[in-house]
């Protein structure tokens, strides 16, 4: 059976709808985790890039990205009808699932421009299956000590 672990991050806004971008990393190591799934499992999403959950990949340096703008894979996340935060589960293979609930705090990078809204998700720490978790609280011992 995987273990499984929340991590709230409550800020900001109640609509997403600009770009989403977090990172996982090894809860042991500290080191990035490539190739971990990041898919929305409460929320909506509109666009070309959207699927049945919104998932995106994390890359080389451990980062994803919900991207609103890329005409090509968008995917434009916003919240599900009554409710007030996304939930996001990050999940490898070898690693105990994570959900990541978030109410998206915007920055703009470019003043005047709309389409350069985005919001930073938690770093979340996966930790690997088997990990010693000893105050009992489903956060390994290496994420507890990050």
């Amino acid at each position: 059976m995987l273990a499984h672990r929340t991590v709230w991050a409550l800020t900001g806004l109640a609509a997403l709808q600009g770009c989403a971008t977090g990172d996982v990393m090894d809860a042991f190591t500290g080191q990035p985790i490539t190739g971990a799934i990041a898919a929305v499992v409460s929320g909506t999403c509109t666009g070309t890039g959207c699927q049945n959950p919104a998932t995106a990949a994390t890359n080389g340096s451990g980062s994803y990205v919900f991207d609103a703008f890329d005409p090509a894979d968008r995917q434009l996340l916003r919240l599900s009808p009554g409710e007030e935060t996304l939930s996001i589960e990050i999940s490898k293979p070898g690693y105990q699932t994570v959900t990541l609930h978030h109410r998206p705090s915007y920055l703009l990078l470019i003043p005047g421009q709309l389409d350069s809204l985005f919001t930073r998700l938690n770093r979340v720490y996966l930790c690997a299956l088997g990990s010693p978790d000893s105050d009992g609280d489903s956060l390994c011992d290496d994420a507890d000590a990050r």
